[in-house]
């Protein structure tokens, strides 16, 4: 049984009960030991890094003391709650853990959320779009409290869901920008009954209620208009600028994001063409653009050096 694919913190404050995620049915507890042990082994086993920040007798205490918490049948979503924060461990921000595609798409008609997007500056919280029915709030509030927790306290227990490299606490709240944030407080504290938010200089707090994700979209829609965004952005770009030069943009290395692409969506074709072309036409200067490539598929960057130049050794050792 594959309940998740191979992400980090402890985990000893975590319970599982008294949550609601959804209907959601239940997993037999025996395989829920089982896929336990699996995941012990393959991160023993197969993941080189796995105690360099975190040493192995913590590791498997951390294993241990869930264990202890399986006592009983658990949902998908509970599960993931208490592994999550395991394979986050290594503390390495490349070793991920996701729910599969049919437990999101049953999320996405079950689950409500928090009705905004987001954003940090440092550790403070800001309101950049309000999806609520209330309309009670503008782009640029600070959030000082939700159903009576500080940002850094909420960052605190979500942010166990996700890895960051080594002892690095300012991705945590990075990556919890945007939707993600509220993404995020759902897998944590599931369906919330409503949200209490407290903003900067306001006398008392304002009780809004959780949306669908449906819901939130459309209140966006109506109040912001229409946004393109970026993940609707062509990816890879070739351009002839002058008779000898030549642009060669890779915005992404991500094989699933490339291939939503409407013009190149074939990495190793669009390689090729453009490399044919940079011969055809003689090109003496080529400016590759990877700026804001933010990486993706592995072996990618490899296939581009392998048309700049020969010897190409990504690793002295692995």
């Amino acid at each position: 049984m594959k309940i998740c694919s191979i992400l980090f913190f402890w985990i000893f404050s975590f319970t599982t009960h008294a949550q609601d995620f959804g209907e959601f049915p239940r997993i037999n507890k025996q395989q829920l030991l089982n896929d336990l042990e699996l995941l012990y082994q393959g991160l023993d086993r197969y993941h080189s890094g796995m105690y360099w920040y975190t040493p192995k007798d913590s590791v498997d205490y951390a294993f241990h003391q869930v264990k202890e918490k399986i006592n009983k049948d658990l949902n998908i979503l509970e599960f993931h709650k208490l592994i999550a924060p395991l394979v986050a461990l290594s503390r390495e921000d490349h070793t991920d853990i996701y729910l599969p595609s049919t437990t999101e798409e049953r999320i996405e008609s079950q689950a409500t959320y928090l009705p905004f997007t987001v954003a940090f500056l440092g550790k403070e919280l800001f309101l950049v779009k309000d999806g609520s029915n209330e309309k009670s709030f503008v782009a640029g509030n600070r959030i000082t409290k939700i159903n009576g927790l500080t940002p850094i306290q909420i960052v605190d227990k979500i942010g166990s869901l996700f890895a960051s490299d080594g002892y690095i606490k300012t991705v945590k709240y990075s990556d919890l920008e945007g939707f993600s944030f509220s993404r995020y407080y759902y897998y944590y504290f599931g369906n919330m009954n409503s949200f209490e938010i407290q903003i900067e200089n306001s006398a008392s707090p304002i009780n809004i209620k959780p949306l669908m994700i449906s819901e939130i979209k459309e209140n966006i829609v109506v109040r912001y208009g229409e946004s393109r965004e970026v993940k609707d952005k062509e990816l890879l770009e070739f351009k002839l600028l002058t008779d000898s030069i030549a642009y060669l943009g890779i915005y992404s290395f991500s094989n699933s994001k490339i291939s939503r692409n409407r013009i190149n969506n074939n990495y190793p074709k669009f390689l090729k063409n453009s490399f044919a072309a940079i011969i055809d036409n003689d090109i003496k200067t080529l400016i590759i653009d990877v700026s804001t490539n933010g990486g993706g598929t592995e072996g990618n960057e490899g296939l581009l050096y392998s048309y700049l130049g020969q010897n190409y050794k990504k690793y002295k050792k692995s």
